[in-house]
């Protein structure tokens, strides 16, 4: 009896779930600067290794599982959260628990650029390659990131990756993503190119915590005097920028009254900062404030741009989308301050839409021959999918299994005994659930962070995943939490 019913569950499970699963972390900061392509090299991941389970997650959910998993790998910029010095407690958890770690970071080249060593100081700022172990990688975003660190750090070039951004290659090539997707739903009713769009980059005026958080007391009170002149003298420009692009929509709204301006604020806008923008556009008819639509849809879908530093002029420019750039003061403070020909006043504003909306040759494009414009240039050539998803599977091939890997096998075992002693295996999917429910307090979790779970993710998944014959699946483990694997 025992062998007849018993031993067949157990070596089903041996053979079946228990084979041991890779798992990969991919944290979610900001849900709609990241999920495209973190679903995209996902599925490009699972269809390359079949014992992969990849789990994506907001970032302060990530940072709670992986305390609970073993020899899995991490990858992003934040299990180091602020800038150096920063806590490396989480770092030194993972890798007591044989996990490896790549980093990569979200903004690899857009960091505030007062001058040359500026930007690669700030490059230090975001990573001490001091803390990291010799079997961690560094993906970075072009040559320049590799130079910098490896003039300071030559044993760097085993660990060093130039693979890019997969957001670059996913602008480039995939349009038909964003241009397929249905946005008649969504606030913009028109997805055919019938408006003109303007993002703001930083609600800065209105946010108090925004405010904080850039003169952060600690940080700031070690700075130099010169220093802080400079820090100030960038949030002083950043905000006079979000005044005079908020003005400059005005205008365009009253100039062009039968075209429809679409106001994209910037995703990190709570309720109170969003109910201060309609305030401002409550008389204006033909201003549609939009926050909820994907960005890349709804730049995709536009005729033109206008900016004053948002890092969604590198999309648009991917996109080959005419851009404006209004940033005041001619001051460059990032590549995206520099993108897109800069209108001095509105007249040449008025000029340049004129252009694009009568099908005119216009300057509108960028300027080829800025420096920073050449950086971009170079930065998206580096973009390389191939060298981003093999480098993760060969982190993930030189994985080892560890002595404390017995206890996960041990819980996984108890677990099954408890939820399907008569029957099915337990899934990797069930078994993160469980861990999800045990130790995240989801709904203190809801009312702060990111619903990852949405029909724009259920779109990118199946988009990407129809291109590689629909070999992998999508599982739901809450609102907040999904997992890839091959099928």
């Amino acid at each position: 009896m025992r062998k007849g019913f018993f031993y067949p569950k157990i070596k089903q499970l041996f053979k079946g779930e228990f084979k041991r699963k890779k798992y990969v972390f991919f944290p979610i900061e900001i849900l709609d600067r990241e999920i495209v392509y973190r679903l995209y090299s996902a599925v490009e991941l699972a269809n390359s290794m079949d014992d992969v389970v990849i789990v994506i997650a907001p970032l302060h959910m990530t940072n709670k599982l992986v305390k609970l998993f073993h020899d899995s790998l991490y990858v992003g910029k934040h299990i180091f959260q602020t800038e150096y010095p920063y806590d490396k407690s989480l770092y030194h958890r993972i890798k007591s628990r044989n996990f490896r770690y790549i980093y990569h970071d979200e903004e690899g080249a857009v960091y505030p650029k007062i001058n040359d060593d500026h930007f690669n100081d700030t490059l230090f700022r975001r990573l001490n390659p001091d803390s990291l172990q010799e079997n961690d990688l560094m993906f970075l975003w072009g040559e320049h990131q590799k130079e910098t660190y490896l003039k300071k750090k030559p044993g760097l070039q085993s660990i060093i990756h130039v693979t890019g951004h997969p957001r670059f290659d996913i602008n480039k090539k995939y349009s038909d993503l964003y241009l397929s997707y249905d946005i008649s739903t969504e606030v913009i009713k028109d997805s055919n190119k019938s408006y003109i769009l303007v993002c703001s980059s930083k609600p800065l005026p209105f946010s108090y915590d925004h405010l904080i958080n850039y003169f952060n007391v600690s940080k700031y009170s070690s700075l130099s005097d010169e220093s802080k002149i400079q820090k100030n003298k960038i949030i002083s420009d950043n905000c006079l920028a979000e005044i005079d692009l908020i003005n400059c929509t005005i205008e365009l709204a009253k100039r062009y009254t039968s075209e429809t301006i679409v106001f994209r604020l910037h995703p990190v806008c709570n309720d109170q900062i969003i109910k201060i923008y309609k305030l401002i556009f409550k008389s204006v008819k033909n201003i549609v404030i939009n926050y909820s639509t994907p960005s890349d849809v709804v730049i995709c879908n536009s005729k033109i741009l206008l900016h004053s530093g948002c890092t969604t002029s590198i999309q648009a420019y991917l996109m080959n989308i005419p851009i404006i750039n209004i940033h005041s003061d001619n001051i460059s403070y990032t590549v995206a301050s520099n993108l897109g020909f800069r209108a001095n006043n509105k007249n040449d504003i008025f000029t340049l839409v004129d252009d694009v909306i009568n099908n005119r040759e216009s300057g509108a494009c960028q300027n080829p021959a800025d420096d920073d414009i050449q950086m971009l240039l170079s930065l998206s050539e580096a973009s390389n999918p191939d060298i981003y998803n093999q480098a993760i599977c060969k982190s993930l091939s030189e994985i080892r299994l560890s002595i404390i890997y017995l206890r996960h096998l041990i819980e996984r075992f108890i677990m099954f005994t408890r939820i399907r002693f008569m029957g099915l295996q337990i899934s990797s999917s069930l078994f993160l659930r469980k861990i999800v429910s045990n130790n995240v307090d989801i709904d203190l979790f809801a009312s702060k962070h990111l619903n990852i779970f949405t029909d724009w993710s259920c779109y990118v998944f199946n988009y990407f995943n129809s291109k590689r014959n629909k070999s992998c699946k999508m599982t739901k483990i809450n609102r907040y939490c999904i997992i890839i694997k091959k099928k």
